[in-house]
């Protein structure tokens, strides 16, 4: 896979499609995003959890910021968050 397909697979990654779906979007053998995110060296595992992983930071900032101005749901939400750091 060429690094403009990687961006593109990080892309739809990013918009949380599940591994199925991205192999029918990036038209690969079904199985191949499943498969290559168990090898850690694989640029097509990393693209994946790059993507996934942004969303989950944007995800993550918009909730604190919601309870940095006294949302309550986002205040539980931040401290199930803190939980389950100090859990790892």
């Amino acid at each position: 896979m060429n690094e403009e397909e990687l961006k593109a697979l990080e892309s739809y990654a990013a918009a949380l499609l599940t591994d199925k779906e991205l192999d029918l979007v990036m038209e690969l053998e079904l199985g191949t995003i499943s498969r290559e995110l168990k090898r850690a060296s694989s640029p097509i595992g990393r693209a994946v959890h790059a993507g996934r992983l942004r969303t989950k930071v944007e995800h993550n900032t918009a909730v604190i910021t919601a309870a940095r101005r006294h949302s309550t749901p986002a205040q539980s939400m931040v401290a199930s968050m803190l939980k389950d750091i100090a859990a790892q």
